[in-house]
């Protein structure tokens, strides 16, 4: 049983649950991080969109099966090594989806959320069904999927500013990392690329680079309009640790000291695709390289410090 438990554990990836923090974004730019209710309703919210993520994967590793069996990366993974069953995977399907569904329900999250995760739920089956294979459709189904998480979060806070260039940023952002994964699984497979993920044969460096290149500075200037957006001298949160000079506090300007930082993050993510050539995981180059880790970590905290700082 405990063997199994670790097998399941496995097979609902927990390193890919980063990806539905971006449900707390409006949270932090709404300035309700520390609002407790909100708190604990959009964590509510993580766990039912965490079991819905997590049977989407299983989907996906079932559908995957014939070939995840003759992929390096893939071919361990608990279905496609038969250490759990096609037939238990479909179970654990309807377990972790209904679960999704029945918390959202039970906790209720709201009509708004329910629908975001509908929505969801219909765009990542359809895509392992279908349009992972079409070339730049692939990607941009995944860039909605984050957009779909920033939204839903904000529905479940009754956030009703949607800061259009904190949508531009997560787009820009997500393509940008699907680009690199296709970029670093075309280095990594090199001549069997397209026999590990199909979509890879309609693909081609020049291609891929040129994508890159152009999604960098998007990602990037989208940003510093993001700064530009957020006039936070209307600070409401005021605390002795959060506490700033009051000329300084009033300043519009203080969130643009981050755009440094996240140039670097942004910079050092295309480092790891070209240099190092292990972008193919972005999950794992968020938790695995250094440098990485804690400019993220700082980014996160400055931008916090920043929108929260007392007058």
């Amino acid at each position: 049983m405990k063997e199994k438990l670790k097998l399941i554990l496995i097979e609902i990836r927990p390193l890919q649950w980063v990806k539905n923090l971006f449900l707390f974004t409006f949270l932090i730019f709404s300035r309700q991080l520390f609002v407790v209710h909100q708190d604990l309703v959009l964590i509510i919210a993580f766990i039912s969109f965490t079991f819905l993520t997590s049977g989407i994967y299983i989907f996906n590793d079932i559908f995957d099966y014939p070939f995840d069996r003759i992929n390096e990366q893939k071919k361990n993974r608990p279905i496609a090594s038969d250490r759990i069953s096609r037939s238990e995977g479909w179970k654990l399907f309807i377990l972790f989806t209904s679960l999704a569904f029945i918390t959202n329900l039970v906790f209720r999250l709201g009509e708004y959320f329910l629908l975001i995760e509908l929505m969801y739920f219909v765009l990542m089956v359809s895509y392992s069904v279908y349009f992972r294979n079409i070339a730049i459709i692939d990607s941009l189904i995944i860039a909605m999927g984050f957009v779909i998480r920033i939204i839903g979060g904000a529905f479940v806070i009754g956030e009703t500013q949607l800061y259009s260039w904190i949508i531009v940023v997560v787009i820009s952002l997500s393509l940008l990392i699907s680009i690199g994964k296709r970029k670093s699984e075309m280095t990594m497979f090199e001549n069997t690329a397209h026999l590990q993920r199909k979509v890879l044969g309609k693909y081609s460096e020049d291609f891929l680079n040129s994508l890159l290149s152009g999604l960098f500075a998007t990602t990037f200037l989208a940003y510093v309009l993001l700064t530009f957006q957020m006039d936070i001298s209307k600070n409401i949160f005021s605390t002795t640790l959060f506490l700033l000079p009051k000329n300084i506090a009033r300043s519009p300007h203080l969130l643009k000291l981050t755009i440094p930082i996240a140039f670097y993050g942004l910079a050092r993510y295309m480092y790891i695709i070209y240099q190092k050539k292990t972008g193919g995981t972005p999950e794992k180059a968020l938790f695995t390289d250094i440098p990485l880790v804690v400019t993220a970590i700082i980014f996160v905290l400055s931008v916090i410090y920043l929108l929260y700082a007392g007058k």
